[in-house]
């Protein structure tokens, strides 16, 4: 399940746009807010973009995604 709060701090620190993180997800602007809010879940694949873009460490994955 999702830590929202510390997702939401760290896509704000990033100071990515939320449209461009949706598109690098291939999701509406619509469907990642869903997620980000924790009313649907990040595949696998998302999980591995957002790593990436918020440059996480795998600690911090199993943190924020797998709790």
């Amino acid at each position: 399940m999702l830590d929202v709060q510390r997702y939401k701090a760290l896509v704000d620190q990033s100071g990515l746009k939320k449209t461009h993180i949706a598109d690098r997800l291939n999701l509406s602007y619509q469907g990642y807010l869903k997620k980000e809010n924790g009313e649907s879940e990040f595949t696998a694949t998302h999980i591995s973009i957002l790593k990436d873009l918020l440059r996480l460490s795998n600690k911090e994955v199993s943190e924020i995604f797998l709790r």
